[in-house]
């Protein structure tokens, strides 16, 4: 199974799949690019910003997956 998603979805959309399929298929991951700011170098503020912001949510939403048992 591919997924396919940006690079800061994937642990979490990863989690879920395999979690989903176990060992009944092979769970590959294909990054799509960032298009809103540079994840790996973000240059103004604002895209400083969107990259926290994005990093908060994935941080909360990998825990509460982990909580309801998604993971």
């Amino acid at each position: 199974i591919l997924v396919v998603t940006q690079g800061h979805h994937m642990k979490r959309s990863l989690g879920v799949f395999r979690k989903i399929f176990g060992s009944q298929a092979e769970v590959v991951p294909s990054v799509a690019p960032e298009l809103r700011f540079d994840e790996k170098n973000p240059k103004t503020a604002l895209e400083r910003l969107e990259a926290f912001r994005t990093w908060v949510h994935e941080s909360a939403g990998y825990l509460v997956y982990k909580r309801r048992g998604w993971l």
